[in-house]
């Protein structure tokens, strides 16, 4: 999902919600310009070599994270949510890259 359809997405998701109804969301999310990316990626590479990952794909990820999947730092991804409707974001999960959130329509 490119960067600038994901406030629409939040958006159809919170008008299905009733005010006071709550979202779970959970999503690849990292901030992929931060000194702590490399060590992140590594891992990240290392469970994908594990499921059979080829050197070609694992050399892929960091284009695949940017331009296709538009990874977004979980401040930014907050940021999104709160834009489209949902009170305090929460994260209650984070494992590597995956995060997890919960909040309420507002």
């Amino acid at each position: 999902m490119k960067h600038d359809e994901r406030l629409d997405f939040f958006r159809s998701i919170t008008e299905r919600l009733r005010v006071g109804g709550s979202m779970v969301n959970a999503e690849i999310s990292f901030d992929l310009s931060s000194s702590e990316f490399p060590a992140m990626l590594r891992n990240w590479q290392s469970v994908h070599r594990l499921m059979g990952g080829t050197p070609e794909s694992l050399k892929a990820i960091p284009q695949q994270l940017k331009d296709v999947l538009a990874v977004l730092a979980p401040e930014e991804t907050e940021a999104v949510m709160r834009s489209a409707g949902i009170s305090s974001p929460v994260r209650f999960f984070q494992a590597f890259m995956i995060c997890a959130w919960y909040g309420v329509r507002r």
